[in-house]
């Protein structure tokens, strides 16, 4: 049996459950079936977080990914014009940094400014 008639077969014998409990819509909110719908989405959680933990990055690979990877500046055609890592750059004031290029960084940050 294919997936697809699976599903057809499937939706066939749950439609006359879901038409009976469409017409009695107290059923839905009854103490039982939120107690189901709680244990329900507890398992879903929990089976979320298990199978999302394999794949979550611990810590320390987080801190290494952003040291290793410098900020690079590319020009037009591709070209590497420079490489900026943590350890060669300079703090500078800014009061020491071109006004045009602090109206740029505000251009490119702020919505208001388009």
């Amino acid at each position: 049996m294919s997936f697809p008639a699976f599903l057809r077969t499937r939706w066939a014998a749950l439609r006359p459950v879901w038409a009976r409990m469409l017409q009695r819509p107290e059923k839905l909110l009854s103490l039982h079936s939120l107690l189901w719908a709680f244990i329900a989405a507890g398992l879903a959680m929990v089976l979320v977080v298990l199978v999302l933990i394999p794949f979550t990055p611990a810590i320390s690979d987080i801190r290494k990914a952003k040291t290793e990877q410098p900020a690079q500046l590319v020009a037009a055609d591709g070209k590497l014009l420079a490489e900026y890592r943590w350890v060669n750059r300079a703090w500078v004031p800014l009061a020491e940094i071109a006004p045009p290029v602090v109206d740029a960084l505000i251009a490119t940050e702020d919505h208001r400014s388009l």
